[in-house]
């Protein structure tokens, strides 16, 4: 059995040959490569997106200090009340 590289050495030496009739095989004219432009604003959207992501987590982490904090103080203000009401 041939392998890929056998069949290519082959190929260039019958191109190299002088008067060969092989006829080179040409590529579709495809391309995987996308525009400069279509990769620089897809990576500022990924930086928009992981920011706004951020941001709602800072937010959201902000928000339960708060609550936390708030329901501290009221527990705090609970106990003091308490203690003046029911001293005797």
């Amino acid at each position: 059995m041939e392998t890929r590289i056998q069949r290519h050495k082959k190929y260039r030496a019958e191109l190299i040959k002088e008067g060969s009739d092989v006829t080179l095989k040409e590529k579709p004219m495809t391309t995987t490569a996308l525009p400069i432009r279509e990769v620089m604003t897809s990576m500022e959207d990924d930086d928009k997106t992981v920011s706004y992501y951020k941001r709602l987590r800072n937010e959201k982490v902000i928000k339960y200090v708060l609550l936390v904090l708030f329901l501290i103080i009221c527990i705090v203000g609970l106990i003091i009340f308490g203690v003046f009401v029911f001293r005797r």
